[in-house]
């Protein structure tokens, strides 16, 4: 299966419901894993161009996908440059998406001549690159049939297309365990032959297309640091019993100032990951910016991820701020702005208005705090 970045689109509000059964498809079909990768959403050259996937193959070469959730009575008319389709009571005229994918190809092929790794070695194609770069259109809810009824193959080749059978889980693309038929099905795609690339040439052009940077968190020294990491480190017996216990559902911690209960929080957010996989969007909830912040650290301190595909950890108004997908202030001065915020927010979790999205785990620190409002 395909190495997928990122890992899943589920939970990305842009992605259509045709670009996540083309990502399925690809992890599924794109195999032996160790030969393909593939990105959705990249953004290729100095013009921020986002082609909706580009798949990799060490026997193939680099291949851009769009992808269009067009269903077959939307399209009017169809052009060597354009489509025309309706939306409704509205037509729209869009690039022909073949059209459309060239413009990526081009753009991503003027990337890999900027980099002497990618060039012909010489004889007569000498300077010319030597990773083959193809295109196809998907159309995830257009027939085969359909396609060819309406005469769609003479501005897009049948070769550069894949249609709404090849997706099926259960389509001979999906049913090939060896990946040979999807291969064979993409190969016509690609301009000329391909001999793979190197570990180096590889890990050149992964960063070229999916840049991946990793900071390590600036170390503190001194006896508060020492002692901060060692508070993090070492739970005692009741404490590593509690974040181990804890079941699905609502569960409460309760004890004194001072006995731990955040820091069983955070080891629960560390069991979570670990041992949880398919808990992917962990939430900490606390109560102000500071403790926030002091979360955060005691996180990175377990060497658990912040942000990103780690754990989201936001205080109580930020996550209003998302509920209502609007600015809140978080020093106001009124206790009444406050007050006017919560019955926003209320009313619009009453109303399913949930722009702050959903998480597979929601964890609270200070619980009381938060419900008397306090900020």
């Amino acid at each position: 299966m395909a190495r997928m970045h990122p890992e899943d689109i589920e939970r990305l509000e842009n992605a259509t419901a045709g670009e996540r059964k083309v990502f399925h498809f690809l992890h599924d079909v794109a195999r032996p894993d160790r030969d393909f990768i593939a990105w959705y959403e990249p953004t290729i050259g100095s013009s921020g161009m986002e082609p909706d996937f580009i798949l990799y193959g060490n026997s193939l070469g680099l291949l851009v996908l769009e992808v269009k959730d067009w269903e077959v009575d939307q399209i009017g008319e169809v052009t060597p440059y354009t489509f025309k389709f309706w939306t409704g009571d509205k037509e729209e005229t869009r690039t022909n998406p073949d059209r459309q994918a060239k413009g990526y190809v081009n753009e991503l092929m003027d990337l890999l001549k900027t980099h002497p790794e990618f060039h012909q070695g010489g004889g007569t194609h000498g300077g010319q690159l030597k990773i083959p770069v193809g295109r196809m259109v998907v159309f995830p809810h257009i027939s085969r049939k359909d396609y060819l009824d309406r005469g769609l193959q003479q501005v897009i080749l049948l070769e550069r297309t894949l249609l709404a059978e090849d997706l099926e889980p259960a389509g001979e693309l999906r049913a090939d365990p060896s990946g040979e038929k999807f291969q064979a099905r993409i190969a016509h795609a690609f301009p000329f032959p391909f001999n793979g690339l190197s570990g180096k040439e590889l890990q050149i052009l992964i960063a070229l297309i999916y840049p991946i940077l990793k900071f390590e968190p600036p170390k503190r020294h001194g006896f508060c640091k020492d002692r901060f990491q060692r508070e993090v480190v070492a739970l005692d017996e009741d404490q590593s019993r509690a974040a181990l216990s804890l079941k699905g559902g609502h569960q409460l911690v309760k004890g004194q100032p001072g006995s731990g209960k955040t820091l069983v929080l955070i080891h629960r957010c560390a069991f979570l990951r670990k041992y949880r996989p398919g808990i992917k969007r962990i939430l900490l909830v606390c109560y102000n910016i500071a403790l926030a912040s002091y979360l955060k650290r005691l996180l990175q301190e377990k060497g658990i991820g912040v942000g990103g595909d780690g754990v989201q950890v936001h205080h109580f108004y930020e996550i209003c701020q998302k509920i209502l997908g609007m600015k809140v202030e978080f020093d106001n001065p009124y206790t009444s702005y406050y007050e006017t915020i919560l019955q926003w927010t209320r009313e619009a979790l009453e109303n399913n208005h949930l722009e702050a999205g959903s998480c597979d785990a929601l964890l609270v620190d200070e619980g009381a705090r938060i419900s008397g409002t306090t900020c």
